[in-house]
């Protein structure tokens, strides 16, 4: 749905005291971008005519860093309420907007259906006004919604402000509104703070009009999940561990993959998978990656693509205990197996590192095997260099590969090797000193042991 004359005003001016952090809340990270990032693009996905971020001075610069292509920024200078918030929003308003959603910079976890219908109701009514409420089971200490005999609303009672009979209402405010421009103007003088808190309240306007022209509707929405604000760290970690549980659902029931223990398994947004693939306990995959259809990976599997892509083909094995990082791609049929670890590496078609490994800057031919305890020295201390293993070859355990280095195709290391020069199509590349054998030393050296102690 195209809202060319709507404006969505979104509240991000808390100051995010309780998240107890040197971060600025708005701009903490959820779901791999800042919490206001998620509430912008859900924004955005109604493409109305204005985007407008209310935040306060000292996060102005960090956010028109960020966003000032997306966005209007708008400044509310003292913390005095979300009614203040929203009078320096519509400040930002161009002369054509007709309707204004303002949304919480706060609440990740809203769904963009949600917003769409919520939007579609307030048009279909006509209505001077449009919330969002919930019915929950536990109020805490949200807004109640107060009704009449005949169900309509009434208005919004905050907390602080509330008798103990309306502190029993299960009805709450979202803090998400829609409001029809022409009535709202008329209303604003009605925002005050003459309240427990001493804050101008936003909600002032609906009891307004509501008293004027009877004219609000409200959308539903059953339980607390979508309107869950990010106020402290255990708020950001129970609202994350939601959007996980969302995606693994999806994942399973929409795209056909297994994951073993959904409790113990966190994948991100950016991450795809193919049906028939099977995801075992306590597997984390994070930024972006592409996993094909039928691999197994984990259990005890970390897979990080949020410094560069990793690409993960059909029919591939990754685990246990891999940690596969930036800029890998595993083809058709590969291995990497238990504790192995690979960056910047590509594997070829039906390759494997069963075990033991770590393979940094390297390309890996088809049908070679790397054996336990391989190596590729990448690093010199000032610049990462390649290591090239064509195909066929067989990297015989404990071989220690120092790039920059090319190993042709067919080729065999022995066991304990420090590869050093590039080694040739089809050879045996040894590079070890003679094993020297002195025989009856362990006797006589335990001999000299022993009178030493008794001395």
């Amino acid at each position: 749905m195209n809202h060319q004359s709507m404006a969505c005003i979104i509240l991000a001016a808390g100051s995010g005291t309780r998240m107890k952090s040197s971060h600025p809340k708005v701009l903490t990270m959820f779901d791999e971008q800042p919490i206001v990032e998620n509430i912008i693009e859900k924004a955005e996905a109604l493409q109305p005519s204005q985007v407008i971020v209310v935040v306060s001075p000292q996060y102005e610069n960090s956010v028109k860093e960020r966003f000032s292509d997306r966005i209007q920024l708008a400044v509310q200078n003292k913390p005095l309420g979300t009614g203040d918030a929203f009078l320096a929003g519509i400040k930002k308003l161009d002369h054509s907007i007709q309707s204004i959603m303002v949304l919480c910079g706060d609440t990740p976890l809203i769904q963009p259906k949600t917003l769409q219908e919520f939007a579609k109701l307030f048009h279909a009514t006509q209505s001077n006004a449009t919330l969002i409420t919930a019915s929950v089971d536990n109020p805490k200490m949200y807004g109640r919604i107060l009704r009449d005999a005949d169900k309509r609303f009434v208005r919004i009672v905050e907390w602080k402000d509330a008798t103990e009979e309306e502190r029993n209402i299960t009805e709450i405010n979202a803090g998400m509104y829609i409001f029809a421009r022409s009535a709202m103007e008329s209303h604003l003088q009605a925002i005050n703070n003459k309240n427990a808190s001493g804050e101008f309240y936003l909600t002032d306007i609906l009891e307004s009009l509501q008293q004027d022209q009877n004219n609000i509707s409200t959308y539903t929405i059953q339980g607390e999940e979508e309107i869950i604000g990010i106020n402290t760290k255990a708020d950001l970690a129970q609202a994350l561990q939601i959007s996980n549980q969302r995606r693994l659902h999806s994942l399973m029931v929409d795209h056909g993959v297994y994951i073993i223990d959904p409790a113990s398994t966190f994948i991100g947004p950016n991450v795809s998978i193919g049906n028939d693939t099977t995801i075992k306990p306590n597997t984390w995959i994070e930024g972006e990656v592409d996993i094909g259809q039928d691999c197994t990976i984990g259990p005890f599997a970390c897979i990080r693509g949020d410094q560069g892509k990793i690409t993960i083909e059909s029919h591939c094995t990754i685990g246990p205990f891999a940690s596969l990082r930036k800029n890998c791609i595993i083809r058709h049929g590969a291995k990497a197996g238990t504790f192995v670890e690979m960056k910047n590496c590509e594997m070829k078609p039906d390759s494997k590192a069963n075990h033991l490994s770590y393979l940094g800057d390297a390309v890996i031919g088809e049908r070679t095997n790397i054996g336990a305890g391989t190596i590729t020295c990448n690093y010199d201390g000032f610049e990462k260099h390649k290591t090239i293993i064509e195909e066929d070859v067989f990297i015989g355990s404990d071989t220690i590969i120092v790039a920059p280095v090319t190993i042709e195709k067919g080729s065999f290391t022995g066991a304990g090797s420090v590869i050093t020069q590039n080694v040739p199509p089809n050879a045996l590349a040894i590079e070890r000193n003679e094993q020297k054998t002195k025989e009856n030393w362990a006797e006589k050296y335990r001999e000299s042991k022993n009178k030493r102690r008794q001395s």
